[in-house]
């Protein structure tokens, strides 16, 4: 059996969300990947690392969307077969702390990343590599942003800017 992966993209109400919008060139400012073997429903689980809740959790898709401005879910042109490897590689990473000095280095354009922790677009990478999805060339994580992850073949199936549907 073959099973789709879910990506669930957000901006946040707080004053981070438009800077890395703005440095990436990106529609999003976070990322979340879905932790469930069919399409994503609100109760549906998610993995994600934020700032504010500093680092890796679990989180359901209807808290994702309370915490956002606008919102995005998606299909990642990929399949896996054997959801729980994804669920393996997702609960493995859960708990690590949010990698703040990466981050800014990618702004910067410097690797300045920590090996035991992550921000959003990097966890969500690492996840994906570790399916055997090609996150880019060099297949580097600790380069990825949330305009590099938007570029992945995917399809929208769901969508909202401030809790209006399009």
């Amino acid at each position: 059996m073959k099973y789709e992966v879910y990506l669930a993209y957000s901006n946040s109400y707080t004053i981070l969300s438009p800077i890395i919008r703005a440095i990436e060139g990106s529609e999003y400012s976070h990322i979340g990947i879905f932790i469930t073997p069919g399409e994503p429903t609100d109760d549906s689980m998610l993995i994600e690392s934020t700032i504010s809740r500093n680092g890796v959790n679990i989180s359901t898709l209807r808290a994702f969307k309370e915490r956002s401005s606008g919102w995005k879910i998606t299909r990642l042109h990929f399949q896996i077969d054997d959801f729980d490897k994804l669920r393996y590689f997702a609960l493995l990473e859960e708990g690590k702390k949010y990698d703040l000095t990466g981050v800014i280095g990618l702004g910067f354009k410097r690797d300045w990343q920590e090996n035991d922790r992550w921000w959003c677009t990097e966890l969500v990478a690492y996840i994906l590599l570790n399916l055997g999805f090609k996150v880019t060339e060099s297949n580097n994580v600790h380069k990825i942003g949330t305009k590099n992850c938007q570029d992945w073949p995917q399809t929208t199936i769901d969508k909202s800017f401030n809790g209006d549907k399009q």
